[in-house]
């Protein structure tokens, strides 16, 4: 099992609420597994502690969530926690899961050249849908679930110290049957089976 984990888990507008209120479970999950975690929630989603907690704690697996770029993870107030050609040595040793956008293109890679056990992530934009009248309530969106639920179960194996590989597999799986589920059902819209082909289509495994 992980000796240290952290997360990290903004909150600051619609896309990130829903991403740590459904990462929720991952660290009541994690704190299960291990005596050391980090939930770095609301403004302690900042560069200068998640820095320092790395540095303190030497985490064996790191979950960041929240916006990003191709070289780029953000905090909280869209603040820069890791940025290739920057800081990304400190995910050095360390199993790594990005639910951000496209950050697996270049800050992947980069992250992996420093020294990173291992990378998942997104190597485009991931997206996911959901309707209005759930902002307040995210963790029981039924819409959002068929996006947010196989990166919860990724998540949630990665701090039970599954292989990485295997997290990786998890939730391309959890992915695949919802997509399933979408396909033969005639009330979804769409557009919900483009984006999980598109999510499961652009998730990556990078490794040493």
């Amino acid at each position: 099992m992980p000796q240290a984990i952290v997360i990290t888990r903004p909150f600051y507008d619609e896309t990130t609420s829903y991403l740590h209120r459904w990462n929720l479970d991952v660290v009541k999950q994690a704190k299960a597994k291990s005596n050391s975690v980090a939930d770095l929630k609301y403004k302690r989603a900042n560069r200068k502690e998640l820095e320092s907690i790395v540095k303190k704690l030497k985490p064996e697996v790191i979950i960041l969530n929240g916006h990003g770029s191709s070289d780029t993870i953000l905090g909280q107030g869209d603040e820069v926690l890791i940025k290739a050609g920057k800081n990304e040595h400190i995910l050095k040793n360390s199993n790594v899961f990005s639910l951000s956008c496209s950050s697996a293109k270049v800050l992947g890679p980069a992250s992996i050249k420093a020294g990173a056990k291992s990378y998942i992530g997104y190597k485009e934009d991931f997206v996911f849908a959901y309707p209005k009248d759930y902002a307040t309530r995210a963790e029981q969106d039924p819409l959002a679930k068929l996006f947010l639920e196989p990166t919860t179960k990724l998540a949630t194996a990665l701090v039970n110290g599954n292989p990485p590989e295997d997290c990786h597999e998890i939730g391309i799986n959890a992915f695949l049957k919802n997509l399933q589920q979408v396909l033969l059902s005639n009330s979804t819209e769409e557009y919900v089976a483009r984006f999980l082909v598109w999510d499961l289509t652009n998730q990556v495994y990078l490794h040493s």
